[in-house]
This record gives structure tokens, C-alpha cells and sequence, in this order.
């Protein structure tokens, strides 16, 4: 599989990302974009169902969809990567709920929830998250991939030849982790916020059981990775919760994360947050132990998120995906010379969008966030 860029920029593009999360100095701000299968599988003609439901098709979907990103995108995207379990529902899945997805091939997947008493609490208690019936149809999806892939290379526009999963480095099992709060309203459904307030001893059980089970399946996916000479990192989003007041939060999401972070103090740890988390700012400061704020959400305070991690915390944001998707080429440029005017002289800082480009977002308005940092002198700074 032929990628026309050259070799030698994407170990360029690959070395800034690192020099960036530890801190150093860098040619430019890099660039990254949150681009997922819905967006470039329409790209190339895919259908999501397929995708889902063949491992073959979902293979060959993730390699010429993120050959189409890499060719077409101005960005620091530096592989290919491979997966085997469906974003969105992969935990709940996992955890007895049963996924579906939409005819819509724009629309990310969803799951149906089924925890409603105590009794389902009894019986999500037992489930095994690497065990259940959906994990080992992802561990096979897993193993023919990697059977399919083994003799696939990839030829850079330089001549220079890699193997796919050398370049991949390998087909995830999954991703990071949804957080307990927003894993717990996946299994409930909407019910959960009544909870709160009408159940809310129901709910802290819930989310006591949910944690344990994030925790069970980190730890298979940091074994697995060790097996591969790899090492982990722990990505969590609790999205679900930014809904919550800063006392619900701090009660039915914020210890829970608390707890999986300090589990897993010794890896490299990213936190996500979509949505107007700005009542929140101060409590992820005092309260999570992170070591990056990864895709924070457009309509969070820049001015205030640069003042409590600024230089402490990698930064990844914050461009609106809406003003991708819907506006032209050129609010998006300005829009990001606005946040560069915040972010430019912070240490550790990527401009991204915050949080996931839409399908049939125009090319040149997503590379305007590429243009737009091409303004900045780093050596000004």
C-alpha cells in the first residue's frame, strides 16, 4: 500500500509529538486532529455496518481511510492505527449491554441499556469484562486482522518499505476507557440522572461495581501490551458527567476517576472532558492527578484552563468541531489564531479540535488549523 508522503516526515512529525509531551522546545506547535472512522470511511466509501461487523472490511476501512488522512490532512499524524473493538460501546458491550448500530453511516454506534434493579446490579457484579460473550468475538476480530495484516506493507513516497504492523506497532484491543459515570449512564440509560437525585445509593453501588471492572480490564490491556514490548498509557473520559453540578460531580464521577488515577499513578495518564466543563476547572486541578487534558471541549475557558495547567499538563485543544463542519475556511483560521493567541507560548500544548470532526467536514477547513500555526514564529516566543 502506497502512502505518498515521505518516510522522513513522519518520523519528524513523530519526534515533535514526543519532544512536545516532555515539555521541549519544538519547530512548530503540532497539529493533530480527531478523525474517526465515520468520517473517513464515508471518505472511501465504506459502510460502518460492514465495519462492525467484518473483520476484514474493518481492516481494510482503517488503513486506506487513514492513508486518505494522512495524504489529504495538514497535520503531526504519524501512523496508521489498528483496532479491533467498536469505539463508543466497547466497555458497555462488554459488560452485558447489547451494541447497535445505525443504518446512518455518519452516526457512531450506541448500546442498549439494561441495569434496572438490584438484581441487575447482582448480575453485573459477576460479569467478567474479558470473558464476556463480546470480548472474545474482539479477540477474534483481533486475531484475523493480525493474520491479514502480517504481509501488508506500506511503501512511502521516499521508497521507504515497512511492514504494517511495525508501523502500526499493534491492533488494539481497545482504546482508552470510558470514565465510571458515563460507562454506569450507558448500562442505566437516561434513568441515571433521576438517580441522582431520587437514588442515589443505587447509583453509588452502580458506579463502585463500574470502576472495578475499569480497572479489571486496564490492567488486561497493560498486560497485553507488555507481552508486545509496549507501553500503556490510561486515556479517561467521563463526558456523561460535565451534565452533573460540582457537588453531583464531585459525588458520582470525580472520586470514582480519582480512584482509577491513583490505581494507575505510575502510567502516563490523559483525561477528557467534552461540553462546558468550566464549573469543574478548579476540581480537576485539585482533585485528578492527570498528565494531559487531552480534546478538552471548544467552550471551555482557554484563558483559565492556561492558568491551572499551563506548563503542568500537556494541552490538547480546542477548535469547534461546529465551526469546522459548518463555517467557512476562514473562521476556522481565525478561531485558531484566537486560541494559539492564548496557547503559543505554553509549553506542551497541541492544537486539535475539541472533541471529533464531523463526516463531510471540508478539507480546507480542517486544514486550516495547520495554516494557522504555520503564522506562529516559535523562535518569537
Amino acid at each position: 500500500i502506497s502512502i505518498n508522503i515521505n518516510y522522513s516526515e513522519i518520523l519528524e512529525r513523530a519526534q515533535e509529538l514526543s519532544d512536545v509531551r516532555n515539555f521541549k522546545k519544538t519547530k512548530t506547535i503540532p497539529v493533530e486532529q480527531c478523525i474517526a472512522e465515520q468520517f473517513y470511511g464515508n471518505k472511501i466509501g465504506h459502510s460502518m455496518k460492514n465495519f462492525y461487523n467484518d473483520p476484514e472490511d474493518r481492516l481494510t476501512t482503517l488503513i486506506l481511510g487513514q492513508k486518505w488522512v494522512l495524504e489529504n490532512i495538514k497535520s503531526h499524524k504519524c501512523d496508521i492505527s489498528l483496532s479491533s473493538h467498536a469505539s463508543h460501546v466497547d466497555e458497555a458491550s462488554a459488560l452485558g449491554g447489547e451494541p447497535f448500530f445505525p443504518n446512518d453511516d455518519s452516526n457512531i454506534p450506541n448500546v442498549r441499556s439494561w441495569v434496572r434493579d438490584n438484581n441487575d446490579l447482582k448480575i453485573l457484579n459477576k460479569i467478567n469484562p474479558i470473558k464476556s460473550d463480546y470480548r472474545k468475538t474482539n479477540l477474534k476480530f483481533r486475531d484475523q486482522m493480525q493474520k491479514s495484516s502480517k504481509n501488508i506493507y506500506i511503501v512511502f513516497k521516499d521508497d521507504v518499505k515497512i511492514k504494517l504492523l511495525e508501523f502500526s506497532k499493534k491492533i488494539a484491543l481497545g482504546g482508552g476507557t470510558l470514565g465510571p459515570f458515563t460507562l454506569a449512564q450507558q448500562l442505566r440509560g437516561s434513568r441515571i440522572y433521576y438517580d441522582v437525585i431520587d437514588n442515589p445509593k443505587f447509583l453509588l453501588e452502580l458506579l463502585k461495581i463500574v470502576k472495578e471492572k475499569i480497572i479489571c480490564w486496564q490492567e488486561f490491556l497493560i498486560e497485553e501490551n507488555r507481552k508486545n514490548g509496549l507501553e500503556s498509557a490510561i486515556f479517561i473520559t467521563d463526558d456523561s458527567a460535565v451534565n452533573l453540578s460540582l457537588e453531583q460531580f464531585d459525588r458520582f464521577s470525580g472520586r470514582f476517576c480519582s480512584d482509577i488515577m491513583d490505581y494507575f499513578k505510575e502510567y502516563y495518564i490523559l483525561w477528557h472532558m467534552c461540553g462546558n466543563a468550566n464549573h469543574l476547572l478548579d476540581y480537576f486541578d485539585k482533585n485528578l492527578r492527570f498528565d494531559e487534558y487531552s480534546l478538552f471541549g471548544s467552550g471551555q475557558n482557554k484563558v483559565k484552563i492556561k492558568e491551572l495547567f499551563g506548563n503542568k499538563c500537556v494541552l490538547v485543544g480546542n477548535v469547534n468541531p461546529h465551526t469546522i463542519h459548518l463555517k467557512s475556511r476562514e473562521e476556522v483560521f481565525n478561531e485558531c489564531l484566537d486560541i494559539l493567541e492564548v496557547f503559543k507560548d505554553v509549553k506542551g500544548f497541541i492544537l486539535c479540535d475539541g472533541a471529533n470532526i464531523p463526516p463531510n467536514s471540508k478539507k480546507e477547513n480542517i486544514n486550516a488549523m495547520y495554516e494557522a500555526v504555520q503564522t506562529i514564529n516559535i523562535e518569537d516566543l
